[in-house]
C-alpha cells in the first residue's frame, strides 16, 4: 500500500501511523508523552514571557507617561551622532529571515488549523496546496542556509583565524550572545524594575531576551529543521528511524512552529516595536544604526566600554536618509502588521 505514493524506502517506514490520537495515552503512549512535553514547553515559555511582556509594557508605559508630562524629550526620538549597531550583511540575513519565516508560517500553519476557512484562503493565495508547499520547501531551504551561516560565524566569532586561546573569554564576553551570570541578575533587576523596587539594568550590547532569542533558533532549527526534513525525505529518514517516528516529527514540527511564530509575532515584535518607548518602530535592524543618546540610554555599559576603548568615534556613521528611513519602515510597518494579523487568525482558530 504505501509503495503505491513512495518508493525507495526501509519496510520500517510502513510503521508510520495515517491518523493518530496524539490525546490517547493507551493506544499511542509516545506519541502522547511528546505531545504532553510540548505542551509544557509551550505553556512554560509564554507562561514566562508573555507575564515579562505585560509587566515591562505597564511598567515602561508608566515612565513614558511621566516623561510626556514632564515635557522630557525621548532618547527614541532624538536626532544626532549615529553608530552602528548592525553591519549591512547582518541587516541583509535579518530581511531574508523575516521573507523567510513569513511564508512559512503563511504555507504551514494552513496544514495545523485546516477546517479554519482563512485557511483555506492562504493555500489558495499560494496557489493550492502542491504550490504552497513547494514555496514552504524554498523558505525552508533559505533559512536552513541562513541557520548554518549563522554557525560558521558563531566559530568565527569563537575561533578567529583558527585560534582557540582565550575562546572562554569571547564565549562570556560582552559581544557574545551566550548568556552568562550578568543575565540571571539583569533578569531578577527587570522584575524589581517593574514593580518599582530598583531601577532598570545597565546593559551592554547584547541583553538577556536579545540572547534568548538568539538560542532559542539553534534550539527551534534542530526540532523544526530536523523533522521538517524527516517530512520532506520520509523515505530516506526510513532507513534510521521507524515509521512511526514520523509521527513524532510531524508532532515537534507542527506544535514547534506554533511556538515559533507566536513567540515571534508577540514576546519579539514587543521587546523591539512595540514597547511604549520604541512604538510603532524601532528601525536599527533595518537602517544599521543607533543614535549616540539612543545607545546611552538603552545599552549603557556598551557606551562607557567603547567610549573609554576610543573605539566609539570608529563606528559613527551618518544619519540614515529619508528615503531609506521611508522605505525601510513601511516594509518593517507590514511585516509587523503581517504577523499580527497572522497571530489573530492563530488564535481565532484555537479558541474554535
Amino acid at each position: 500500500m504505501c509503495g503505491r505514493c513512495h518508493s525507495g524506502f526501509h519496510p520500517e517506514f510502513a510503521n508510520y501511523i495515517a491518523h493518530p490520537d496524539y490525546e490517547d495515552p493507551n493506544e499511542y503512549p509516545v506519541l502522547h508523552i511528546t505531545y504532553i512535553l510540548m505542551i509544557i514547553l509551550i505553556v512554560g515559555v509564554f507562561l514566562f514571557f508573555w507575564t515579562h511582556t505585560i509587566l515591562w509594557w505597564r511598567k515602561a508605559w508608566s515612565e513614558e507617561y511621566a516623561r510626556k508630562k514632564a515635557c522630557q524629550p525621548s532618547p527614541y526620538k532624538c536626532e544626532g551622532d549615529n553608530v552602528e549597531r548592525f553591519r549591512p550583511l547582518y541587516r541583509v540575513m535579518h530581511v531574508l529571515l523575516i521573507l523567510s519565516f513569513l511564508t512559512l508560517v503563511m504555507t504551514g500553519i494552513p496544514l495545523k488549523y485546516p477546517a479554519a476557512d482563512w485557511a483555506r484562503t492562504l493555500v489558495r493565495f499560494w496557489g493550492g496546496a502542491y504550490s504552497a508547499g513547494i514555496f514552504h520547501r524554498l523558505a525552508a531551504t533559505v533559512l536552513t542556509l541562513l541557520f548554518l551561516y549563522t554557525i560558521l560565524m558563531s566559530i568565527k566569532f569563537l575561533f578567529p583565524g583558527g585560534r582557540v586561546k582565550g575562546w572562554l573569554g569571547r564565549l562570556f564576553g560582552p559581544d557574545s550572545l551566550f548568556p552568562n551570570l550578568k543575565d540571571l541578575q539583569d533578569i531578577k533587576g527587570m522584575f524589581l524594575w517593574f514593580f518599582n523596587k530598583g531601577k532598570m539594568p545597565k546593559f551592554d550590547r547584547w541583553t538577556y531576551w536579545e540572547k534568548f532569542d538568539f538560542l532559542a533558533v539553534f534550539w527551534g532549527m534542530f526540532a523544526i529543521g530536523l523533522s521538517g526534513f524527516m517530512l520532506w525525505f520520509p523515505e530516506k529518514f526510513s532507513f534510521i528511524f521507524p515509521g512511526w517516528f514520523i509521527n513524532i516529527a510531524a508532532l515537534v514540527h507542527s506544535e514547534e512552529a506554533l511556538l515559533a511564530a507566536l513567540f515571534i509575532f508577540t514576546v519579539h515584535f514587543f521587546n523591539n516595536h512595540i514597547v511604549p518607548n520604541k512604538f510603532p518602530l524601532e528601525p536599527n535592524i533595518f537602517t544599521g544604526r543607533n543614535t549616540i543618546e539612543q545607545m546611552k540610554h538603552e545599552r549603557e555599559l556598551e557606551y562607557d566600554r567603547l567610549a573609554s576603548s576610543g573605539n566609539l568615534e570608529k563606528m559613527k556613521r551618518p544619519s540614515p536618509g529619508p528615503n531609506e528611513s521611508l522605505a525601510w519602515r513601511i516594509f518593517g510597518f507590514v511585516s509587523t502588521a503581517i504577523g499580527i494579523f497572522l497571530t489573530l487568525l492563530i488564535l481565532w482558530a484555537v479558541a474554535l
